[in-house]
């Protein structure tokens, strides 16, 4: 992806939901789509619209890219496995608006919205597990910082308990800096170089005033800026690639804001793993599936009994 501007990227790749029409055509999948008030974002249900279980699913991409078919195929694939062991959920992809037309709290207004519609719909917090990766991690953090530390520009968020919350590569140190020497000895042989990331950082870090710093850059944030988190989410996973830029940033993130404020959260990581491996992994058909896609399915379906 080197050398090739966001823009570009996004021309090359269509919206979202595009991704989503094309993905479950080649499937055989009902499309079902929720439109949400913001103009631009939607809920894209892979599978049955269920609401007495949901995985909210919140997809990386820098907040310039959309996710790509394999994302679908990996949260099917946990959908079926779930199946398997009676689960059985539904799983909601939210679609939220891309830089430059949208940037913080845009999206983070987005989530709110996903939320407040699936419980109108009739879903409870406690049967809610919100998962993503890289930039929809820290868009889940956001969530929870803004519980935590209403902006007063947006709406406070009803305090809640979710089920869980599961952060794969979270996207934790936009900027690079937390963990500065293995983002760039691990840019070679990770899947996004650090330029890459850097590049696509620049709009969200650009002219963000000192408050909304930990919103964005939440490894940045005070030390206790997470204090409270236990009673917002019953349990977290945080999975890192041993490969990846960000590597460092998460163990520090995770040594810093969550290990001694979470009781029942586990960190994983994937020796040698790049970023967002376990969702890359789904690209090709009838490849062996790794390590880690079945210890998420494990930790959502204990999450769930």
């Amino acid at each position: 992806m080197d050398r090739l501007r966001y823009r570009e990227l996004q021309y090359l790749s269509g919206r979202a939901v595009d991704v989503y029409a094309r993905w479950i055509f080649l499937r055989g999948l009902p499309s079902t789509i929720d439109k949400l008030p913001q103009n631009g974002a939607y809920l894209l249900w892979v599978g049955p619209r269920r609401l007495d279980k949901v995985l909210l699913y919140i997809p990386g991409g820098g907040y310039v890219l959309p996710p790509f078919d394999s994302f679908f195929s990996f949260w099917r694939y946990v959908q079926l496995e779930l199946a398997v062991r009676k689960i059985q959920v539904g799983v909601a992809v939210l679609s939220y608006n891309l830089i430059p037309n949208a940037r913080f709290p845009s999206q983070l207004h987005e989530a709110q919205s996903a939320i407040k519609y699936l419980i109108q719909s009739g879903v409870k917090p406690e049967n809610v597990e919100l998962v993503g990766d890289s930039a929809g991690c820290n868009l889940i953090l956001q969530i929870f910082s803004h519980i935590l530390h209403p902006l007063p520009t947006l709406k406070p968020f009803e305090v809640m308990r979710f089920r869980g919350a599961c952060l794969i590569s979270p996207w934790v140190s936009p900027s690079g800096e937390i963990g500065a020497e293995t983002f760039r000895r691990n840019s070679k042989i990770d899947v996004v170089s650090s330029d890459d990331l850097l590049l696509w950082a620049e709009p969200s870090l650009r002219d963000l005033p000192d408050s909304a710093l930990p919103f964005i850059e939440p490894a940045k944030a005070h030390e206790a800026w997470f204090s409270g988190i236990d009673k917002l989410v019953e349990h977290i996973l945080i999975t890192s690639g041993g490969a990846e830029c960000m590597h460092e940033a998460h163990n520090y993130f995770h040594e810093r804001h969550l290990k001694d404020y979470h009781s029942n959260d586990q960190y994983v990581v994937q020796k040698d793993g790049v970023h967002d491996e376990v969702l890359h992994e789904f690209a090709l058909y009838n490849r062996p599936v790794g390590e880690l896609a079945p210890l998420i399915v494990n930790w959502i379906a204990t999450g769930f009994r």
